[in-house]
């Protein structure tokens, strides 16, 4: 399933590399999220050819919804098969990628399974900064307690989430999520409530995602969710958060600086032997390339940066403007559900989790 808005440019690679996949039942589901440029005549064109595409148009979004999970909702209402696939439209796939997929989620007997993508394209800073956050994100994850139902630990990527659908039915579904920004997260937070097991692996060579051109186009990018999902809508945590990921840039130059005290100096080579080791855990378990690790402390001014923009803008508007709407950094905080820093929102009981597909 793919929810998509103004995403013609990509849309049309990423459907045919689906419909050329092997696996020997699926369908697809695009879901045209109020697009204003050719994305719905491309989706229907494709139809038209391959019955096991399913384009859907929504021309309304009601109140209290982020486009996004309302898309996922929509489209999840057409969904009947024992596995739902959630990607976007920028990601490309390998003919086998979906039979492998399934195929390893049976075997681990795992609920969710996701994947990090390859990076199509982009110059080699964007690779560098997305490095940076990709090999300091797995190095913070626990692998057996991902596999853990007993334990809350979670990660998904929006590139590739797969579910079983039974496990799903247990959730609240995209309602519970209608108003947050990193939906591929929180569906991996509601699979571990439920009890899931999930199980994550690299991509590489299966999994690509075509994400932005250069280093300008991913902090605008990144405007709409890096404040919320860092800082949870808080200017101080914000600011903080910068700062760390700055300090931890430059903190090498102090394996380097004379005259400092030898614990200041073995912070600094610490720092200074980070780069690499997270280029080897990345490379070891995910396929990442070495490269742009090796400029680890770039990454993180460039990712620092980019927080602060997110949150210079949002609070000069008051909110974000995302798919076209407004919305005000009040309903942000009260429907966040994943958060980096703070006491993450858990799924609570709910009498809508009875084995029901979701909303």
């Amino acid at each position: 399933m793919i929810a998509g808005r103004d995403e013609a440019q990509a849309l049309h690679g990423t459907l045919s590399s689906l419909l050329a996949s092997d696996y020997p039942d699926f369908r697809i589901i695009f879901v045209d999220d109020r697009s204003s440029d050719a994305s719905g005549v491309i989706a229907r064109q494709l139809a038209q050819d391959d019955a096991r595409l399913l384009p859907l148009r929504i021309d309304h979004l009601p109140s209290g919804w982020l486009g996004k999970p309302h898309a996922l909702a929509r489209g999840l209402q057409e969904a009947d098969g024992e596995w739902v696939l959630f990607s976007d439209a920028d990601v490309r796939f390998a003919p086998d990628t979906l039979a492998l997929a399934v195929g390893l989620a049976v075997r681990q007997n795992v609920d969710h399974l996701t994947a990090f993508p390859d990076l199509l394209g982009g110059t080699f800073w964007l690779r560098v900064a997305a490095g940076t956050f990709g090999a300091h994100l797995l190095a913070g994850l626990h692998l057996k307690k991902l596999r853990d139902p007993n334990s809350s630990h979670s990660m998904g990527v929006g590139a590739f989430n797969l579910v079983r659908s039974s496990l799903l039915a247990r959730t609240p579904g995209f309602s519970w999520l209608r108003m947050e920004v990193a939906d591929d997260l929180g569906l991996a937070q509601m699979i571990k409530d439920a009890g899931g097991k999930t199980m994550i692996v690299s991509g590489h060579g299966q999994v690509g995602l075509a994400w932005y051109p250069h280093v300008p186009a991913m902090i605008r990018g990144l405007e709409k969710n890096t404040y919320g999902v860092v800082a949870g809508y808080r200017p101080t945590r914000a600011l903080l958060a910068a700062l760390a990921m700055a300090a931890f840039a430059l903190a090498p130059l102090l394996a380097w600086w004379p005259g400092l005290p030898a614990g200041i100096a073995a912070v600094g080579a610490a720092a200074l032997l980070a780069p690499p080791l997270c280029a080897l855990l990345g490379r070891r378990r995910f396929g990442l390339q070495w490269a742009p690790s090796f400029f680890t402390p770039v990454g993180l001014l460039i990712l620092s940066w980019a927080l602060l923009l997110s949150g210079l803008h949002c609070g000069r508007q008051g909110g974000i403007r995302w798919r076209g709407t407004f919305y005000p950094v009040a309903a942000l905080r009260q429907g966040q559900r994943v958060r980096i820093w703070g006491t993450t929102r858990r799924v609570g009981p709910s009498p809508g989790v009875s084995g029901k597909k979701p909303l």
